[in-house]
């Protein structure tokens, strides 16, 4: 495993990972990569392209402390831009060419990905090793069967490309993507060296409403880890529905409302009634929610990998 630490950003966490046998650790910014080689977490790689000369500066003084960092490239400006900063500073940096799955997010396109390759090469003061591709955009499709189908479509076009750079010469010791939604059909690829897994460390709605091998409608292999504490504050407008102590404010909203976690009460809905206030439904159990405090899980600030 190489971990994206992006969706927890706990140095506890990824220090865990890392003594347990991870790789590295994945990041997506350099103010991540900095907290963590602060805090003497090496192997970081980032895995957005760093692009700016103030960024590449404070990248180049991550490399100065943890010379095994690792960055993607997908453009040929950029690589030289990063090969001079490494140059001035007498250091080298580690590249990988990160490869576009068809999200048109970042990355070059698969037929050109053996000229960055070479371009790559060719410059001193990086040293090429490998590819990334991740396919975020077949993350969180609910069939188990055509997520599979649609991540092998890219991971192996992807995998093609890791063999045409030994083919041709080129370094090629890395091949790592993959997320928690296909870490179990991508570790069937024999060409992926490592996975890029982040959210099954404390896992969220959206991932848990996804089929898995093991389950048509959940990924079971998982149980949620992050938990928020939150308690009835109100009855008394309406038959149907009780008021809680937790709102916008307290959950990350993006991926639609959190699940209800109260295993005697079963069947509870949540709504959002602004920053400081939910609502909970159901209502055949309304005298039994008066006073009930409730565990509920939510999404995390990113659900991505």
């Amino acid at each position: 495993l190489r971990p994206h630490a992006k969706t927890h950003k706990c140095l506890r966490l990824a220090r865990m990972q890392m003594d347990a046998g991870a790789v590295g650790i994945c990041v997506a910014k350099v103010g991540e990569a900095e907290v963590l080689g602060r805090s003497g977490v090496k192997e970081v790689l980032i895995t957005s392209p760093v692009v700016s000369d103030y960024k590449i500066r404070r990248l180049m003084d991550c490399l100065g402390s943890d010379p095994e960092l690792m960055v993607v490239i997908d453009n040929a400006t950029n690589a030289r831009h990063l090969n001079d900063a490494a140059k001035q500073r007498g250091l080298r940096l580690d590249v990988l060419v990160d490869l576009d799955p068809g999200m048109g997010r970042t990355g070059v396109n698969f037929q050109a990905a053996l000229t960055m390759g070479h371009w790559v090469r060719d410059l001193p003061a990086l040293r090429l090793r490998g590819v990334q591709c991740y396919a975020g955009q077949v993350q969180h499709v609910v069939s188990f069967a055509e997520r599979s189908r649609l991540s092998q479509e890219w991971m192996k076009k992807a995998a093609a490309v890791f063999r045409q750079f030994k083919e041709a010469g080129l370094p090629a010791e890395i091949f790592t993507g993959t997320g928690t939604g296909t870490f179990e059909i991508d570790c069937l690829i024999p060409e992926l060296t490592d996975m890029q897994v982040g959210s099954y460390t404390l896992m969220d709605a959206e991932y848990i409403n996804i089929g898995s091998s093991r389950d048509p409608f959940r990924l079971v292999q998982f149980p949620p880890a992050l938990t928020l504490l939150t308690t009835v504050i109100s009855s008394n407008h309406n038959k149907s529905f009780v008021t809680v102590d937790a709102g916008l404010k307290a959950f990350d909203h993006h991926g639609g409302a959190p699940f209800v976690l109260n295993p005697a009460i079963p069947g509870l809905k949540y709504e959002w009634r602004g920053d400081e206030h939910g609502q909970i439904s159901y209502p055949d159990h309304r005298e039994n929610l008066k006073s009930e405090t409730f565990w509920r899980w939510s999404f995390p600030m990113s659900t991505r990998p």
